[in-house]
C-alpha cells in the first residue's frame, strides 16, 4: 500500500509541467486573437491569409489543448481523489500499526518482568548453591589444612628420623668401607699366596703326571706279562678244551641248508656228544650265529669294526664264547653280514 500511494504522488507531480506548458499556449492564442481581430473591409492579401489560416490552426490546437487540459483536470481530480483515500488508508495503516505496535511494546514488557522474575529466582538458587559450594569448598579447604598440618608433622618427625638413620647408615658404610678396604689388602696378599701355592701344586700335579705315567708303563707292562703268563696258564690248563670247542663249531658250520638231512643230524649229534663232555668238566659254549650285535657285547669281530656292527646279524660263528664256571676264557670269534 505504500508503495501504491508513493506512485500516484509522482504521477501527480508530473502532470504539473504539462499544465504549465498548456496554460502558456492558451495566452499564447488569446494574443494572436488580438491582433487579428479587426475585420478585413476588401480583399485580403495572401500573407494575411495565411496567418489567418494559422490562426484558425491555433484556434483549433487551442480548443483540442483546453479538452486535454479539461481531461487532465479531471484526471488529477481522480488523482486527488486516489490521494486522500490512500492517505486515509496510510492513517488507517499507520494507526493499527501503532496499536500494533504498542500491544507488542506491552507484550514484550510483560515477557521482560515475567524473564526478570524467573531470572531473580534462578538468580537467587545460584546464590544458594554458590553459598553451599563455597560452604563445601571452605570446609574442605580446612580438612586439607588439617591433612596437611598432621601429615607435615609425621613427615618432619619421619624427615628428622631419616636424617639420623642416615647419619647412622653413613657411619655404617664409612665402617664397611673401611672393612672392605682391609679385605681386599687380606684378599690381595691371600691371592697372591694362592697364586704361589697354585705354581706349587702345578708343579706337583706336573711331578704327579710324570710319576703317574712312569706307573702307568710300569703297570701296563706288568699287566702285559701277567696276560702273557695266563693265556700261557690259559693255554695250558684249558687248551684241551679250546681246541675241542673250536672243533665242535668246525662241525656245525660244516651243516648246509641243502645238506641231507640223515647226514646234518650225524654231524650235530658228534657235536652236542664233544659239547656234554666239556659240560661235565665245566666248561660252557655259546654260539652267536643269527644273533643282532649289541652295544657292550664282548665279541671278536673279524670283517668290521663294532661300532659299525651294531644292530646287524652275526652271520658266522668261526669259534664259539667258552665260559669256565662263570668266567669267560675266550670270547667269541664271528663274522658279522655286510648290508652293502
Amino acid at each position: 500500500m505504500y508503495i501504491g500511494a508513493f506512485k500516484l504522488t509522482v504521477v501527480y507531480f508530473n502532470l504539473i509541467p504539462m499544465l504549465q506548458r498548456f496554460l502558456i499556449l492558451f495566452l499564447f492564442s488569446l494574443c494572436s486573437l488580438q491582433m487579428a481581430g479587426q475585420p478585413a473591409e476588401q480583399g485580403m492579401p495572401a500573407d494575411e491569409r495565411a496567418s489567418d489560416m494559422m490562426l484558425k490552426r491555433l484556434n483549433s490546437s487551442i480548443q483540442q489543448q483546453q479538452i486535454e487540459v479539461n481531461n487532465l483536470s479531471s484526471r488529477l481530480q481522480d488523482v486527488q481523489q486516489q490521494n486522500d483515500s490512500l492517505e486515509n488508508e496510510v492513517e488507517k495503516y499507520q494507526n493499527a500499526l501503532n496499536d500494533s505496535l504498542s500491544n507488542y511494546k506491552n507484550a514484550i514488557k510483560e515477557e521482560i518482568k515475567g524473564h526478570e522474575s524467573d531470572v531473580n529466582s534462578e538468580f537467587y538458587e545460584l546464590r544458594k548453591r554458590f553459598f553451599i559450594v563455597a560452604g563445601f569448598v571452605l570446609v574442605l579447604a580446612l580438612l586439607i589444612l588439617v591433612v596437611y598440618l598432621i601429615l607435615y608433622r609425621k613427615y618432619k618427625n619421619g624427615y628428622t628420623a631419616l636424617e639420623e638413620r642416615y647419619k647412622q647408615l653413613e657411619e655404617k658404610y664409612e665402617q664397611l668401607n673401611k672393612q672392605v678396604n682391609e679385605n681386599d689388602e687380606k684378599i690381595s696378599e691371600n691371592s697372591q699366596k694362592i697364586l704361589e701355592k697354585d705354581q706349587k701344586i702345578r708343579d706337583n700335579d706336573k711331578k704327579l703326571r710324570e710319576n703317574d705315567q712312569k706307573l702307568r708303563k710300569d703297570v701296563d707292562h706288568k699287566i702285559e706279562k701277567n696276560n702273557e703268563s695266563l693265556a700261557e696258564d690259559i693255554r695250558l690248563i684249558h687248551g684241551p678244551a679250546l681246541k675241542m670247542a673250536r672243533e665242535i663249531q668246525d662241525l656245525r658250520n660244516k651243516i648246509k641248508p641243502d645238506m641231507e638231512r640223515q647226514e646234518a643230524r650225524q654231524i650235530e649229534k658228534e657235536a652236542l656228544g664233544m659239547e656234554r663232555e666239556l659240560r661235565k668238566q665245566g666248561y660252557h659254549l655259546k654260539d652267536y650265529t643269527n644273533k643282532n650285535i649289541k652295544k657292550g657285547m664282548l665279541l671278536n669281530i673279524q670283517n668290521m669294526e663294532e661300532s659299525e656292527a651294531v644292530g646287524k646279524r652275526v652271520n658266522k660263528t668261526l669259534t664259539p664264547e667258552i665260559k669256565f664256571g662263570r668266567n669267560i676264557i675266550k670270547k667269541a670269534v664271528v663274522e658279522v653280514e655286510d648290508s652293502e
